[in-house]
């Protein structure tokens, strides 16, 4: 399943977005949808197959609903509606984790199984209700008066041709509606409810970037600004429907919606999109940072060219989506706070002398074809790169470096991922001459990041490196046709799993390594899986403590065509990884 945040809201919605919304549903009945053109029976769904997920998260497995599922190609292309008791539950095309951690309603058809949530998040298989599905997007009517409320309130119309687009899906208005906006401070409120032709839009107080990633109808009111998608992420500008507000928590009178439009793609501002031969295009990521949405980076922002600190410094704070091209080398100290949205890409030799990220609570950043070298820890966390309550985040083709010296806190580690950061990529770098390469998962004692840490690490050179190629607790980690060679210096351990954390391998070459895989260190051992896929050449015996894991991320995302021949992976990689030749 494969709809969760992708970008991270601007300014000071950072904050939102580390936040579960509620979602407000639809009151709209089994019985109203009959009555539509479209005849539609509903379907009662199985509970005694039900099974408890995780969280509020219920799974009916192998469900056979006569439509395809959801899956990492296609996202939404299930039909599926989900009814309690004859009232709509939703969104649909939820992430797991959404269902898992937040429930009311959210559900996935995802591949043959349904993944789901009651409204109220009770047990659905216990509470008594009634839950039925149907398999068609025919027109609704108007949406029944609500229980809960029978006071008629009056709209008021929406200036969307005074709209802007924001990013995907979204578009952002200015308009006076005489309440308070949401805030960090109170992010649900706005007592605002928004429209369509008569239907009403929901969820309210959703986060920016799950309006611009899914639509559907979210919005939000923040501050004095209205971000807003349409129903079916057509242009509200000019998809002929009628907009509407009120502000009051009472029942509506409106007039009968028309039939949504075929759904249509995003109007984005034009961009040049590389072809799927060029290493470095959006084409070529694999992994968990395309999944529960995608990464993009900048992608329709403007793009700057940076030479100096100050002028990298400034451009990486902006609140608009950026793609920054870092040219030559820029010499200087610390770590550089990352925005979300931005494509960092290094041309000309683009190097940073000295100077790291920290990309700390950000969503959809690329960091591209860069050389970063010799950033000292300084009792700081500075790192190459360092990952904090982040997600989607994608590192490709960089050269990443420190010093293997006597002190191994001089300098940390090459990138750093930790503190509930999930949805990351890590593919086609030079890790080289370091004491700690990549560390996923921070502590023992950080049992939150149980559920996130979820990161693909694939053709990269790990060498020179003393350990951590990664180091992982708590998350699902999947690695493929990395060359771990030892050259020389301290020998540790290339790939940890601990703490529980599941680490798929696939043809990875390890060469010269005393111990290429370990469970047995930190508090608990971990668990991997596809050990004997790997070639171990001049190695020592792996330490593996556990059973071994039958996991893959097969049913996740697509990957076995970019898996090579495990013989190939040193020719290939050294090829291939680190920084391309770009002007």
């Amino acid at each position: 399943m494969t709809v969760l945040l992708a970008a991270a809201l601007m300014f000071s919605q950072c904050k939102k977005d580390e936040q579960a919304y509620a979602p407000e549903m639809e009151n709209v009945s089994a019985s109203t949808i009959a009555a539509t053109s479209t005849t539609v029976v509903p379907i009662a769904l199985d509970l005694s197959k039900a099974a408890k997920d995780s969280g509020y998260g219920y799974v009916i497995y192998n469900v056979n609903l006569g439509v395809t599922g959801d899956s990492g190609t296609n996202p939404t292309a299930s039909p599926v509606r989900i009814f309690e008791n004859g009232v709509e539950i939703g969104p649909a095309h939820s992430s797991h984790s959404e269902i898992r951690s937040s429930g009311k309603g959210r559900f996935s058809h995802w591949g043959t199984d349904l993944y789901f949530s009651s409204s109220d998040n009770s047990d659905p298989r216990t509470n008594g209700r009634k839950y039925t599905y149907v398999t068609t997007s025919g027109a609704l009517s108007a949406p029944t008066t609500p229980t809960t409320s029978s006071a008629a309130v009056t709209t008021y119309p929406l200036n969307v041709t005074s709209a802007r687009l924001d990013v995907g899906y979204a578009f952002i208005l200015d308009q006076t509606f005489g309440v308070t906006g949401d805030s960090d401070a109170s992010p649900k409120a706005s007592p605002l409810r928004i429209f369509e032709n008569g239907v009403e839009l929901n969820p309210a107080h959703s986060a920016h970037a799950d309006i611009r990633t899914y639509g559907k109808g979210r919005f939000s009111h923040w501050g004095a600004r209205l971000y807003f998608s349409s129903s079916d992420n057509t242009d509200p500008r000019t998809n002929g429907r009628k907009y509407t507000y009120a502000v009051t928590s009472g029942s509506t009178s409106t007039t009968t919606p028309t039939a949504p439009t075929t759904p249509t793609a995003p109007t984005t501002p034009p961009t040049t999109t590389p072809t799927s031969g060029d290493p470095l295009a959006l084409s070529s990521l694999i992994g968990y940072a395309n999944v529960d949405g995608k990464t993009t980076g900048g992608q329709g922002g403007q793009t700057v060219t940076v030479t100096s600190l100050s002028a990298l410094k400034s451009a990486l704070s902006s609140s608009s989506p950026m793609i920054i091209k870092v040219s030559g080398t820029i010499t200087g100290t610390g770590s550089l706070n990352v925005s979300s949205n931005k494509t960092i890409l290094g041309v000309n030799g683009g190097t940073l002398n000295g100077v790291g990220f920290y990309v700390f609570s950000v969503s959809n950043v690329i960091i591209q074809n860069l050389t970063i070298k010799n950033v000292l820890q300084a009792n700081a966390d500075n790192d190459c790169i360092n990952i904090k309550y982040s997600h989607h985040i994608w590192i490709d083709h960089c050269d990443l470096s420190a010093q293997r010296t006597s002190d191994w806190e001089l300098y940390d580690g090459l990138i750093d991922i930790t503190r509930q950061s999930t949805n990351v990529t890590v593919s086609w770098n030079k890790l080289h001459d370091s004491h700690k390469a990549l560390l996923i998962g921070a502590d023992d004692s950080n049992t939150d990041d149980i559920g996130k840490l979820k990161v693909t690490i694939y053709k990269n050179y790990f060498y020179n490196v003393s350990e951590r190629q990664p180091c992982t607790r708590f998350g699902y980690i999947h690695t493929f046709n990395n060359y771990h060679k030892w050259s020389s210096g301290y020998n540790g351990y290339a790939v940890g799993a601990t703490m529980g954390a599941t680490v798929r391998t696939d043809n990875n070459y390890f060469e010269g390594l005393n111990s290429p895989i370990r469970t047995d260190f930190n508090s608990k051992p971990g668990y991997v899986s596809g050990a004997s896929t790997n070639k171990y050449v001049s190695c020592g015996s792996n330490t593996i403590t556990t059973s071994a894991s039958t996991w893959t991320p097969a049913s996740i995302y697509s990957y076995s065509s970019a898996v090579i021949p495990v013989d190939n992976v040193p020719s290939t990689v050294l090829a291939g990884s680190g920084p391309r030749p770009l002007q």
